[in-house]
């Protein structure tokens, strides 16, 4: 019943008066990652423009146990839900009995507040309380995010002394609404971070009822550790001592557990991790080749082509009907015991045995194969394939696949038969296993060859140290390069051999003193920190390069129209 009102709740009247844009827990559509990336969104504008994001993580103690019905049913109430819907869920939270047991003691008790844990409703019933607080702090202007009880309010400006003060205002009318609703705020852990670059900010305390909230130097939301300078280190360093953790009681279960040699797994201090744990990999879990043969499932709806599978009873009546005129094709496939295999392919004056040699080991039944092909789904790379092919021929013909009983003396099939058993007995000459090899393939390899080729001789050539790590020469790049414009070619061109109006390179030419970057004021103003690390630009680096951190490599497989663009945003003139 919880499932149907939640469901009814949400469907209609949740849409006529919709809960708060800014609320992300439990809503179609927003996850924690949504509210991580809408957060750190908010802190890099405030960075980008050397401004102070003041951002306070407040806690509501016990948000889900302390909750007052009568704050539940005037929740309710303001969403226009219907009084019968609301006496049905008080009468629910109502009625709820606890019983708590020790030995033989035993104490049953009726709640007076609160929502029960795990229930279907009780995270709606919360985001329609907290609702009404983040309606407050949005009217009075303030930015304002809520995952459930975690709740944050954000101010951004200029001056120290301004941002506090709002930020006294908002943390006061906080703890307003909590009193009006019995709820309290756990000055524990609620945190206050002021994220900017500034070297020297000193916000000051907020004070919540007689405690005071002290700056701290970061905070931690929703499982996210964020620095005051939004580097991620701190949260790099804790996730990967975490993994370290996981992966020593991983290594020592597995040894009490005798399935590992010590000689054949070293320790985490001989390698690194991701050697230890491909290691591991290797040996709980070695693929077989039918393992391997699977692909993520791929679909498709429109079949050009039809598949019948009749019984052996119809056949023996000829009661299978084949279309007058159609040309009829038999195959049929053979594998000896030593693995060897051979196909049979018999036709309208045309028959032909093919040596396959040695197969991998894995085989279907035709009848089985093709109901494969009759699935709109595939995790099969063969069938797949085949699949295609089958597709593809049937374009420019009426295609119709039916299977037949081996060994019941139909002419074609015992043809078939034969042939394939002539097949596996000769011997294959080729790469096992059997593959056919088209002219676009043969093509293929002859460019790949030429580009390889092209690539050792630009890595032979001596100097160009840094375009060499940024750039990779290619037919794909060179179109690009030449398709834009001569200013953007010029430069494009600046920026991967280093030769542009950078201060670094100006500096080398004497016409300039300072190399250090216009952007950052932290490091030289080369064409690599720019591209790759200038933490000014991580935004504009993120929105038109896809990361906020590259590593000059990674610039090679980047559009030369999107590093020009992003060159272009930065306003250097470059």
């Amino acid at each position: 019943m919880e499932k149907i009102l939640d469901q009814h709740i949400r469907t209609v009247y949740l849409l006529a008066s919709p809960i708060h844009a800014e609320q992300y827990a439990y809503q179609t559509g927003k996850s924690t990652e949504t509210a991580i990336h809408r957060l750190a969104t908010r802190i890099e504008k405030a960075l980008e423009g050397m401004e102070i994001a003041l951002c306070l993580s407040i806690d509501i103690s016990g948000a889900f146990d302390n909750t007052t019905f009568r704050s539940i049913e005037r929740a309710m109430i303001r969403k226009g839900i219907p009084r019968m819907i609301i006496a049905w869920t008080l009468n629910m939270l109502r009625s709820r009995i606890i019983i708590w047991e020790a030995g033989k003691e035993r104490l049953t008790v009726r709640t007076t507040k609160g929502c029960p844990q795990g229930g279907v409703l009780s995270p709606l019933l919360w985001i329609l309380v907290i609702d009404e607080l983040l309606e407050i702090l949005d009217d009075l202007g303030y930015e304002v995010q809520g995952f459930a009880d975690d709740l944050i309010v954000i101010v951004r400006g200029k001056f120290e002394s301004t941002i506090k003060d709002r930020m006294q205002l908002a943390l006061d009318v906080t703890s307003e609404w909590c009193q009006e609703k019995e709820l309290t705020i756990n000055p524990n852990k609620t945190t206050l971070v002021p994220f900017t670059r500034r070297r020297n900010v000193h916000i000051g305390e907020l004070k919540l009822g007689t405690v005071g909230i002290e700056q701290s130097e970061e905070m931690k939301y929703l499982g996210v550790i964020l620095d005051r300078t939004l580097t991620w280190n701190k949260h790099l360093s804790y996730v990967t001592n975490k993994a370290l953790r996981m992966a020593y009681a991983c290594q020592g279960c597995m040894r009490q557990l005798g399935a590992l040699r010590q000689p054949d797994v070293p320790t985490l201090k001989e390698g690194n991790l991701r050697e230890h744990v491909r290691i591991l990999e290797i040996f709980w879990d070695t693929p077989s080749l039918a393992v391997s043969e699977r692909m993520n499932r791929k679909l498709s709806f429109s079949r050009n082509f039809k598949v019948v599978i009749s019984d052996r009873e119809s056949w023996r009546n000829d009661n299978v009907v084949v279309k007058q005129g159609s040309q009829l094709w038999f195959t049929d496939g053979s594998k000896l015991e030593d693995g060897s295999a051979g196909a049979g392919i018999v036709g309208p004056n045309f028959q032909r045995a093919v040596a396959m040699g040695k197969l991998p080991q894995y085989s279907r039944r035709s009848q089985a194969a093709l109901k494969a092909l009759t699935s709109y789904s595939f995790r099969s790379r063969l069938v797949w394939e085949c699949y295609e092919i089958l597709q593809a021929l049937s374009l420019r013909n009426k295609l119709v696949l039916v299977w037949i009983p081996g060994h019941e003396g139909h002419e074609g099939n015992e043809r078939a038969d034969c042939l394939a058993k002539r097949g596996a007995v000769r011997p294959f000459i080729g790469p096992e296993p059997f593959c056919g090899v088209n002219n676009s393939f043969k093509d293929n390899i002859i460019r790949q060859w030429e580009e390889r080729s092209l690539g050792d001789y630009w890595r032979a050539l001596k100097g160009m140290r840094q375009a060499k790590r940024m750039l990779n020469p290619g037919r794909v790049k060179s179109d690009c390069i030449l398709n834009l414009s001569r200013k953007d070619i010029r430069l494009y061109t600046g920026l991967i051999t280093g030769h542009c109006r950078l201060n670094y390179h100006l500096k080398k030419l004497k016409l300039v003193n300072n190399d250090s970057c216009r952007l950052c004021k932290e490091g030289q103003e080369t064409a690599e920190h720019i591209l790759c690390e200038c933490p000014a630009a991580y935004r504009r680096r993120t929105t038109y390069l896809g990361a906020g951190v590259l590593n000059p490599i990674d610039l090679s497989t980047l559009k030369p129209t999107a590093v020009t663009r992003f060159a272009n945003s930065l306003g250097l003139g470059l």
